[in-house]
């Protein structure tokens, strides 16, 4: 299956995001092993893009506007892929005019921390009913999002609305739909006639 990244809209911001994901080798090709066990023929490796200065500015400033949007001002990033996202959302939401959005993580089950204040949750935390949004970095079946969302709401947090960079489109959309959490995504996959394309679906 061949893989490309496309500028699917009019909007000059398509060209960036096609350009920074090509820039960045944010696309891996050959033969991979998913977090949900499914094999696949090409990877996103979020890392490439969220540590990349010019593409941390471009997730953040599309992801920040998409909060402001909604009126989110809490976020919780999934370990790991996420936690350079909602880190970096709070930075940049703290050095633009306008309220600021903070942010919180659950650590891993099996990285609990055994010092300091043995927390499982780090960061800054949203008050009752306040609405919250859980970021990913990839969706594909939507398990792992669903488990931050589950550790987000023990601790009493509003959840709302689930966000992720990329939305594999493997049934992850339609799980995180059906447990009631609004979804939205920066790329999509996109796939015909035997290919997939990773496509401009933000905004």
């Amino acid at each position: 299956m061949a893989i490309d990244v496309l500028a699917e809209t009019a909007r000059e911001v398509d060209s960036d995001a096609s350009r920074l994901m090509r820039d960045t080798r944010a696309l891996l090709y050959g033969k991979f092993t998913l977090a949900s066990g499914k094999t696949s023929e090409y990877y996103f490796d979020s890392k490439k893009l969220t540590l990349d200065p010019q593409g941390a500015l471009f997730v953040t400033r599309h992801i920040v506007e998409k909060l402001d949007e909604l009126g989110i001002r809490y976020v919780g990033g999934t370990a790991y892929g996420a936690i350079p996202i909602a880190s970096q959302v709070a930075l940049f939401s703290g050095l633009r005019e306008g309220e600021p959005i903070r942010a919180f993580y659950h650590r891993r089950s099996s990285d609990a921390k055994k010092h300091g204040t043995k927390a499982v949750a780090e960061g800054q935390f949203p008050p009752p009913d306040e609405p919250v949004a859980i970021l990913e970095d990839v969706v594909t079946t939507g398990e792992s999002l669903l488990d931050a969302i589950g550790k987000a709401e023990a601790d009493g947090f509003h959840v709302t609305h689930a966000m992720t960079l990329v939305d594999r489109d493997e049934g992850g959309r339609e799980a995180i739909e059906a447990a009631g959490y609004q979804f939205w995504s920066l790329f999509r996959v996109e796939r015909k006639d035997g290919v997939a394309r990773v496509v401009w679906s933000g905004g």
